[in-house]
């Protein structure tokens, strides 16, 4: 059996490259009985994944931290003298939540779930979707968020779409598809 390493799909083993791109074949290894290998921290296990699969999980977490960390500034606010304190908790609970989401997702895509792997790939889409709509708001306006200079706009958002088409690109080969079972 052979495979195409672009695409995935498997042909015969007469045949020599891929009908759909023209991509060389490289040959299907069986699926071995044994299970795959974990790595131990402390009372937490993960499989063994690629660096790049590692990469694009921790890049979840990044907004985990800044939850958190905005909960902090909500908790220290809520103590100073004349803070409204129904607003601060109300952040507080809100921040945690969406900092406990990101959490998870991260580590849904390091434990290598389906679900969790799904949902990080409808998020860099609604990612996509916002890249495309600010920019396109940009041209129609001239007006640029939150910055005065344009080539800060266009280097923001340029690297926002570089890391989003490469997260996108992690979840989707072949190698990873086959850890999460899809």
């Amino acid at each position: 059996m052979k495979r195409c390493s672009y695409c995935g799909k498997e042909y015969p083993d007469d045949a020599t490259e891929c009908a759909i791109d023209a991509t060389p074949f490289v040959e299907v290894q069986p699926e071995s009985d044994e299970p795959r290998k974990h790595i131990r921290f402390g009372i937490f296990s993960e499989y063994e994944i690629p660096v790049s699969l590692t990469i694009v999980s921790y890049l979840f977490f990044i907004p985990a931290a800044w939850s958190f960390a905005a909960v902090i500034v909500f908790l220290v606010v809520f103590f100073l003298p004349g803070g409204d304190s129904g607003i601060f908790i109300l952040g507080c609970v809100a921040c945690g939540a969406i900092g406990m989401f990101w959490l998870l997702l991260s580590r849904g895509l390091r434990r290598c779930s389906r679900g969790w792997r799904t949902c990080a790939l409808v998020l860099i889409w609604w990612g996509f979707i916002a890249i495309a709509y600010t920019v396109g708001r940009y041209f129609l306006t001239h007006t640029t968020p939150r910055h005065e200079t344009p080539m800060f706009f266009g280097l923001e958002y340029g690297l926002a779409f570089i890391v989003q088409v490469w997260q996108y690109r992690v979840l989707t080969r072949p190698d990873v598809r086959d850890l999460f079972g899809v």
